[in-house]
């Protein structure tokens, strides 16, 4: 496991060094324009989390495919479910870091303890778990350019979606704080089962795949 998690580090050095290097701006540009995370609130910070672990998911496994990685892997001493629990906890562990960047930005600014500020770090984290959960399996049945394909289609169809549903005369339910709360923590529940139930099913599918 360790292995592993080695490789994925060093074929994603660059891809994090350079996401360090944005975030590290942004908070510069922050600082200088003294405006209170003028750069990262909006949900910014949130986009580039969601969209860095997309990309660096995809990253992985392309390089995982040029270089025919999983049939070198398997002709070591390592099972098939130990490979995917590699990917998934690498993936997780980046989640993690870039979680912890955010509150030592916040707490820099002085609002952490906003509750908008702490809603918008808990969707970063739900989305980004419920994209890592759908997108790996689809990775590793139909390969990571056909999966590219899919998402584009996936995106455009939920923003179809989105549009309907904004413009349709349906007034949202008005919450409380406490239920706003409530519901998020149901979401988060919803969305770390997603991810184990997403890791048992690549599972399987990795290990009915023939990779010779």
């Amino acid at each position: 496991m360790k292995g592993l998690l080695l490789k994925d580090f060093m074929i994603s050095k660059r891809s994090l060094t350079s996401f360090g290097i944005v975030l590290l701006l942004l908070f510069a540009a922050s600082l200088a324009m003294r405006s209170n995370l003028s750069l990262l609130n909006g949900g910014l910070f949130s986009f580039i989390s969601i969209y860095f672990t997309i990309f660096l998911s995809f990253n992985l496994f392309t390089y995982d495919e040029t270089c025919h990685w999983n049939i070198f892997a398997l002709s070591l001493p390592v099972s098939k479910r130990v490979l995917v629990r590699g990917r998934y906890v690498f993936l997780s562990l980046v989640l993690i870091t870039a979680v912890g960047i955010s509150f030592l930005f916040y707490i820099a600014f002085g609002s952490v303890f906003s509750l908008e500020i702490l809603l918008q770090i808990a969707a970063s984290i739900m989305v980004s778990l419920i994209l890592i959960s759908f997108l790996l399996p689809l990775i590793y049945h139909f390969g990571s350019q056909t999966t590219r394909t899919l998402l584009m289609v996936v995106f455009a169809s939920f923003f179809l979606l989105a549009f309907v549903l904004q413009n349709l005369p349906i007034a949202p339910p008005s919450l409380n704080d406490q239920a706003v709360i409530l519901l998020c923590y149901a979401a988060f529940g919803m969305s770390i089962l997603c991810f184990l139930i997403s890791y048992l099913v690549s599972c399987k599918i990795v290990e009915k795949k023939d990779f010779n």
